[in-house]
């Protein structure tokens, strides 16, 4: 495609990542401040700032490796992140466990990230790597039933605000992925190792 090295890794260490967090950040700032009075606004402003900013962006964990010392924090807010997002989940759209087990499976998500997060290399992370997919299975089965079952119609609009914008959003990274196939993009840098 005629991309220097320089250019691409740019492109993807740094214009990919901070469009993510800006992204992520103005949407939790129009959240936050058209729904500062609901307490399920806030929890949504408040996931979507973690994980913009640590939980999905690598930058942080770059910012680790470079930094001993910052490596705590920055796994502490990535842990914090990916605990959220679930529990976002099981709680989206009127802010209640439904249906009420996922209490429990929120839990288990925070026992499970403990060992993926912080201990990625532990014998035990080998056998917690099959269940993240059960883990998003429940988030799906949880918010299929609440969906049909629980919501109100303007919950089910909410609902499908949100499925439009992680189908926005997954098909924007498969389209950065779709770039890796391109034999001069493979060969120019980091996309092409994932």
């Amino acid at each position: 495609l005629g991309l220097s090295r320089s250019f691409y890794a740019a492109y993807q260490g740094v214009g990919v990542e901070t469009s993510l967090t800006l992204i992520c950040s103005v949407v939790a700032a129009v959240i936050f401040f058209r729904r500062s009075d609901d307490r399920m606004a806030l929890f949504t402003s408040f996931v979507l700032l973690l994980f913009g900013g640590a939980g999905a962006a690598r930058t942080m964990r770059v910012l680790a490796e470079d930094h001993p010392a910052l490596w705590f924090p920055v796994h502490l807010l990535d842990y914090v992140s990916q605990v959220c997002v679930g529990v976002f989940f099981y709680l989206f759209p009127n802010g209640r466990f439904v249906p009420r087990w996922t209490r429990w499976l929120a839990l288990a998500s925070v026992v499970y990230f403990v060992f993926d997060i912080f201990f990625p290399d532990s014998s035990v992370a080998t056998v917690t790597d099959p269940l993240f997919f059960a883990f998003l299975g429940t988030l799906v089965i949880a918010q299929v039933y609440r969906y049909r079952r629980v919501s109100t119609p303007e919950q089910r609009q909410q609902t499908k605000w949100v499925v439009f914008g992680f189908a926005v959003a997954l098909l924007g990274f498969t389209a950065v992925i779709g770039l890796s196939f391109l034999p001069a993009i493979r060969e120019a840098g980091p996309l092409g190792y994932m």
